[in-house]
Formats: C-alpha cells, sequence, structure tokens
C-alpha cells in the first residue's frame, strides 16, 4: 500500500508540472483572452477575445471597464460591456471613438440594461483594413456578425449619425439580430436627403480642422460651454484617437451616402419598432431626414429636440436616456 501511494503521489506531481510548465510556456502578458467560447453569468460569446491591459479610463468614465477586441473580417473590432439587464449596442457617429457617448448618458443607460460599446473600423481601439472600401454595407456586415457572436442577440441598437446609417442597414439585412433601433440624428441618405453645406462638409471631411472648426460645424453657437465641457471629459477619461486616414475614409463614406438609396429603398423591410430623435437645429442631418426615414418605416416614432443640433446624445443625454427609457417601455 506504501509503494502504491507513493506512485499515486509521483503521478500528481508530474501532472502538477506539467501543468505549471504548459502555463509558464504562455505569453507573458496582461491581457485574458478567451479560448473559443467564454460563459458568464449574463452572456455567452462564440467569438475569440483579447482583454486588452490599460485600457480602462481613469477618472469618471472607469465603470465602463477593459476593452476587448475580436478579429472579424480582417480587423480587430474593439468593445466594451458593462451594466447588466436588456442588452443594448451604441454605435457612435463619425470621427468618434465609443467614449464619445458620454459618462451621463452611458451611467444612465447601464442602470437597467448591459451595454455594449464599439469603436468603428480605424477609430480607438478598433484597426481599420485599407485593402476594404470604408462603406455603410462593409462596416454593418462586421458589426452584425459581432452581434451574431455574441450572444446577445437579438439586441437594441442605438446609432448615432453614422451610426444610424449602421443600424439601419443592419435591420434591413440581419434582422434576426435586432429587437428595436433609436437614431439619433441620422439620414437614410441618398438624393432625397439634405447634404451638409459645402462648407460643413468641407470642415468635417479635413483631418487638420480644429477642434473649434468641428464645433462651429456641428453644434449651435449657444452650446458653446457644455461641448467644451463633453469634450474635455472624453479627453481627459481616455487616450483613444481617430486617425486621419480614417476622417477621410468615414467621410468618403457618408459623401457616397448622398446618392445611394440602398438604405431608403428598404424601409419598409423593417418591422422592429424604431425611435428617431434629432436636434431642430441640425444643419448636418436635419429634420427633413428623419421625416424620410419616418415615412418609410412601419412603426417608428419622432421626438425632436429643442436647441439641440447634431449632438443629441451628448447635448441632451439625461433627455435622450429618458425617451430611450420610455420607449423600451
Amino acid at each position: 500500500m506504501k509503494k502504491i501511494s507513493l506512485q499515486i503521489s509521483a503521478v500528481i506531481s508530474t501532472v502538477l508540472i506539467a501543468a505549471l510548465l504548459i502555463v509558464l510556456a504562455l505569453p507573458n502578458r496582461s491581457t485574458s483572452a478567451s479560448t473559443t467560447t467564454t460563459t458568464s453569468s449574463t452572456s455567452t460569446t462564440t467569438l475569440p477575445f483579447n482583454y486588452l491591459s490599460n485600457s480602462t479610463p481613469s477618472g469618471i468614465e472607469s465603470f465602463v471597464g477593459s476593452v476587448r477586441r475580436v478579429s472579424i473580417d480582417g480587423i480587430f473590432l474593439a468593445y466594451r460591456e458593462f451594466g447588466s439587464g436588456t442588452p443594448i449596442l451604441l454605435i457612435p457617429d463619425r470621427d468618434q471613438t465609443m467614449l464619445s457617448f458620454g459618462s451621463t448618458l452611458l451611467n444612465l443607460l447601464s442602470a437597467n440594461n448591459k451595454v455594449i460599446l464599439v469603436d468603428l473600423p480605424g477609430i480607438g481601439y478598433s484597426s481599420d483594413n485599407i485593402s476594404q472600401p470604408y462603406t455603410v454595407q462593409w462596416v454593418s456586415t462586421i458589426i452584425s456578425t459581432f452581434i451574431s457572436g455574441s450572444g446577445l442577440s437579438p439586441l437594441q441598437i442605438v446609432g448615432w449619425g453614422l451610426g444610424g446609417q449602421i443600424a439601419l442597414n443592419i435591420a434591413e439585412t440581419s434582422p434576426k439580430t435586432v429587437t428595436s433601433l433609436v437614431l439619433a440624428d441620422t439620414s437614410p441618405g441618398g438624393p432625397g436627403s439634405t447634404p451638409p453645406t459645402s462648407s460643413d462638409a468641407q470642415v468635417l471631411s479635413n483631418p487638420n480642422s480644429t477642434l473649434l472648426e468641428r464645433i462651429a460645424a456641428l453644434y449651435p453657437p449657444n452650446s458653446g460651454t457644455a461641448i467644451f465641457s463633453y469634450y474635455g471629459e472624453i479627453s481627459k477619461g481616455s487616450p483613444e484617437t481617430v486617425l486621419s486616414q480614417t476622417i477621410e475614409r468615414q467621410s468618403s463614406a457618408e459623401a457616397s451616402m448622398a446618392n445611394d438609396n440602398s438604405i431608403s429603398q428598404k424601409l419598409s423591410s423593417i418591422a422592429v419598432p424604431v425611435l428617431i430623435c434629432v436636434g431642430d437645429l441640425d444643419t448636418i442631418t436635419p429634420i427633413s431626414d428623419s421625416n424620410l426615414i419616418v415615412s418609410g418605416l412601419a412603426n417608428a416614432t419622432k421626438q425632436v429636440f429643442a436647441g439641440d443640433a447634431h449632438g443629441v446624445p451628448i447635448e441632451d443625454p439625461a433627455k435622450f436616456a429618458a425617451a430611450i427609457t420610455t420607449f423600451n417601455h
């Protein structure tokens, strides 16, 4: 018996040493990666992902946590998950990182929802694939693949500006992934839409435009203090950046949508409820563009935000969050 016991102990020791050697052989990095399927108490993802070290923002936005990245169609798509409850995916506007929605809105939404944020290709922590033309359709395919593989489908999508166009395209091409849409300052594209003035378009498409010039193009004069406070919060909280190349690629995508009817012609195919929010001072995607979307949908509600321009989610975050909550109930 003593000999058998010693043999068993020797086997256990051998197994433990082998396991230790395997662990030591793994890459020495502070990120943790899933294998094929990662399960938590709230969600299951079938897409392998990596946590990025040192990606938790400082200050008041720290509650959003670390960035995760998944590989889809030649890029690394960055995202965050936080909160608990019904899943809501937020897709930002052009030139905006996932944290551009601001801490006030994100805090309010995460009180009763699992919030998922993404950086669009070439923005923040997401890489780009310059061999692919930057189009709404291409980005929509990446995001819908992410949704399908996230274990959270179907979910609500909140899209702002370009993010709203992506949300519409996903609802048209991958309807099973979506329960409802919330669109902020969004155009359906096509010849019937109203393009920005040539001067505003030039400012927004120019990577060398200053923050002051961009603010003047996007927001009304009386919103200056609030907008500067918002951008100050964003710049302090996270080092996420927007590449000059991406500004140009996204601007090209937006310009091509001006004559592209692919979204507007299929609006009638969207059966899920849609809430459309627009600022009455928005000159980039004016109320007339929202009216085009409403007229093409089977189940749409429009809410106009007085005194707001092209930044309803950040100009009126509490009111915007309340509108989403009311819409969902």
